[in-house]
């Protein structure tokens, strides 16, 4: 249907865009609340912006190594934003980060190994000393293709293929500027897959006769950072969901844990894992049949991923 292929191609093109106009236009927000905008040199400021960026490389090189091995080159970029809002009782997050990383063994051509681009943005209505009453918007997808290698003729992934759209409404517990907890008994999310024709949609859950999923379920959003001195840094952001349609004691979960190490100024090194469980997607099972690995199944298994990077750091 024509109406269908319309709504794919906003998805594909159009979706992030969302975010950055709905951060533009916090500030018809504010005024609509009738809040006034003091003088800058008369209070603080409201609105609190700024980020970091990282770049990281890695290098071994091996000639005639006996003891077996090969050289290999490894770089990794990140970029995480926030826009913060606070006046009286209104609160307004958001935050975007993105990360993307190559990998190159040996004789073989560069490889994705990290591709992440991930957009959040909060509103909150303060009812007492630590709880909001908040909506909370998540984006979640990559830009580049990805491939299970060494096989790189079939694209498991691309920009919008897979993507999660979820909206959640709830209470938010705001400890400090280290601890949240967003609590969400509505919480509705969308797995997108834009081009069925490149991506295989049943892998993340979508059914073969379609291009999107949508759940209804419970969310929970806990993030906790801990600063143990000057020149160490942990951060924790834990995501917790259960669809009350479809086999609701099957909770997802996503975790991520950064460890930043600085060294000097601009100079750290950060250890970073996610761990990922999600009942709907289908993990590639293989079985060495005749000395050839071999696909045989489908399975459900946790993904995880660690990365040890050392690099440059710039904070603004």
């Amino acid at each position: 249907m024509l109406y269908k292929i319309v709504i794919r191609e906003l998805c594909s093109k159009y979706i992030i865009v969302f975010f950055f106009l709905f951060i533009y236009t916090s500030g018809g927000f504010a005024s609509n609340l009738n809040i006034e905008t003091p003088a800058e040199d008369s209070t603080p400021k409201l609105w609190k912006t700024g980020g970091t960026g990282n770049i990281s490389f890695s290098q071994g090189y091996l000639s005639n190594w006996v003891q077996g091995g090969e050289s290999s080159i490894s770089t990794l970029w990140s970029l995480n934003l926030f826009a913060k809002y606070k006046n009286k009782r209104i609160q307004y997050d958001n935050t975007i980060s993105w990360k993307y990383g190559l990998h190159k063994p040996g004789e073989e051509s560069f490889r994705k190994n990290e591709d992440i681009i991930n957009a959040n943005t909060k509103l909150g209505y303060q009812s007492s000393s630590n709880w909001y009453y908040s909506i909370m918007l998540g984006f979640k997808s990559q830009f580049f293709n990805g491939f299970n290698y060494p096989n790189d003729s079939v694209v498991i992934s691309s920009l919008m293929a897979p993507a999660y759209l979820q909206a959640s409404l709830g209470m938010d517990y705001k400890l400090n500027d280290k601890f949240s907890l967003m609590l969400s008994p509505i919480s509705a999310r969308t797995t997108i897959i834009a081009d069925t024709s490149l991506v295989d949609q049943t892998k993340y859950g979508v059914a073969s006769d379609n291009w999107f999923k949508q759940e209804l379920g419970a969310f929970i959003k806990a993030i906790w950072k801990y600063e143990v001195n000057d020149h160490f840094y942990i951060q924790n952001t834990l995501e917790l969901f259960t669809n009350y349609l479809d086999k609701p004691q099957n909770i997802d979960v996503d975790w991520e844990m950064n460890i930043k190490i600085k060294a000097t100024k601009y100079l750290t090194t950060n250890i970073s894992t996610h761990l990922i469980y999600d009942d709907d997607i289908r993990i590639p099972k293989y079985e060495e049949i005749d000395g050839v690995k071999t696909q045989t199944g489908y399975t459900k298994k946790v993904q995880f991923k660690e990365l040890l990077t050392i690099g440059l750091s710039y904070k603004f």
